[in-house]
């Protein structure tokens, strides 16, 4: 009866990173529409579901004790900083793709001359990317355009990435280099995607609804005998 060598065993055994991308909206609701809502209690619902939903994606994506997802992402305000939040509440090891330099990410300003960041948000920030999950810090742009420095960080999430999660304000449109674009890029690409949208509800709840685009063409990873 024949045996098994060391490293034969050993590749049967090793884990299999699943690559997930991530982006989202940096509002989850439209705060001129809804003057009068608990922004801090609707996103910690927010925060409670986008949690429970990566906890069980595993069984859904057919995932055994060999698998480990590894998440992808940007850190913005929003939902990229509940998807950290998230991934840092089940031990899931995230990757911090960036546009630019942390502290000029942090300090950056959008094309109507507001910060990206509050001093509220940008302390918070730099918990997550000192948090024990963060595996990777990297820069991924070297652009001077800072439409271009997003896009660029969406290609390389999308290259990387085994799918896509997205997390988005049901009563927003996209803007160049945003999650919306890269839903796009990963529509083109046939890439498996999680689209997640929020709503308000009348009782000023979240409401959440899922489709999945391309579910099928998810292949679980497999070690070569």
């Amino acid at each position: 009866m024949g045996q098994h060598t060391s490293s034969e065993s050993t590749s049967r055994i090793l884990p299999l990173a699943v690559q997930i991308a991530f982006s989202g909206s940096r509002s989850l609701f439209d705060e001129k529409s809804h003057p009068s809502l608990d922004s801090a209690a609707f996103y910690a619902v927010v925060q409670r579901y986008l949690t429970e939903r990566l906890r069980i994606l595993p069984q859904e994506l057919g995932l055994d004790d060999r698998h480990f997802i590894c998440g992808l992402s940007q850190l913005g305000v929003g939902a990229d900083t509940l998807f950290s939040r998230a991934c840092a509440a089940l031990d899931i090891p995230q990757r911090l793709w960036l546009p630019q330099q942390r502290e000029d990410f942090l300090a950056a300003v959008g094309s109507d001359g507001a910060p990206d960041f509050t001093d509220e948000q940008r302390i918070a920030a730099r918990k997550l990317f000192d948090s024990a999950h963060v595996i990777e810090e990297r820069i991924v742009s070297t652009s001077a355009d800072r439409q271009t420095r997003f896009q660029e960080v969406n290609l390389e999430l999308l290259r990387a990435s085994d799918l896509v999660v997205c997390l988005l304000n049901r009563a927003r449109d996209g803007k160049p280099g945003g999650t919306s674009e890269l839903m796009e890029e990963a529509e083109k690409r046939g890439r498996p995607l999680l689209e997640i949208r929020v709503d308000v509800g009348d009782e000023g709840q979240p409401q959440f609804s899922e489709s999945w685009h391309h579910r099928g063409a998810f292949a679980v990873p497999q070690t070569s005998d």
